[in-house]
């Protein structure tokens, strides 16, 4: 979570700045939430809030180190948007309390047609939309007239997104149940192998007595 959201947000900013300098509309729009620090979106999901805060420091940081160069801002829905992920988490029929992915792609082009001054911000998709003109968001609904869930991180009906959330109950309890080992059987010392009689030296053999050596023949004269 962090290793996306945070760091991929930061390493992909690094790799793109020095070639979004030679634009001259250059943007970065991240999908993070407004800084909201209501202890109440920490509580329950505190990995979830740190890797998606890192997101929108990053907007923070790098709008201020590269105004004038680079827009940096930050897109975030004002109510849930119907992805592969809320179909996971929210269960069977949370398609019907979500808008279109549509919303969000409306936006994000009204972000871009602006110049490069226009950095900074955190941006709720609803409003930049009606600053276009936009008054009909039925549009975008999954089922148009169906109440809609708020989403994470903004204040306007915070009990009620944690209601649908507890509800839901996407996240599964942890049995702290730890796995007892079985114990192996001990093995059997083997019996120990009984020494080998050592052998008894055997006696040294005695010394041959040297022969004597035999006196040598005398040489008989030759005969004339």
């Amino acid at each position: 979570m962090m290793s996306v959201n945070t760091r991929g947000t930061y390493l992909t900013s690094k790799a793109c700045i020095p070639f979004l300098k030679k634009s001259k509309v250059a943007h970065i729009l991240n999908l993070s939430p407004p800084l909201n620090l209501n202890p109440m979106w920490f509580k329950q999901h505190c990995a979830y809030t740190i890797a998606k805060y890192g997101m929108s420091m990053c907007v923070l940081g790098m709008a201020e180190e590269f105004r004038g160069e680079i827009a940096v801002n930050a897109l975030w829905p004002r109510t849930a948007i119907h992805t592969a992920a809320m179909d996971m988490l929210g269960g069977a029929g949370v398609e019907s309390q979500c808008r279109k992915v549509d919303i969000i792609a409306d936006a994000a082009y009204s972000i871009f047609k602006r110049p490069k001054s226009f950095t900074g911000n955190f941006i709720i998709d609803e409003n930049i939309l009606k600053e276009e003109g936009i008054k009909d968001f039925d549009i975008y609904a999954i089922t148009p007239g169906h109440p809609l869930l708020p989403d994470f991180f903004l204040d306007e009906h915070p009990d009620a997104v944690m209601e649908e959330k507890e509800s839901y109950d996407p996240v599964p309890e942890v049995k702290e149940e730890k796995l007892q080992l079985q114990e192996q059987p001990q093995l059997q010392e083997q019996p120990q192998l009984q020494e080998k009689p050592q052998l008894q030296e055997q006696p040294q053999l005695q010394e041959k007595p040297q022969l004597q050596e035999q006196p040598q023949l005398q040489e008989q004269p030759q005969l004339q």
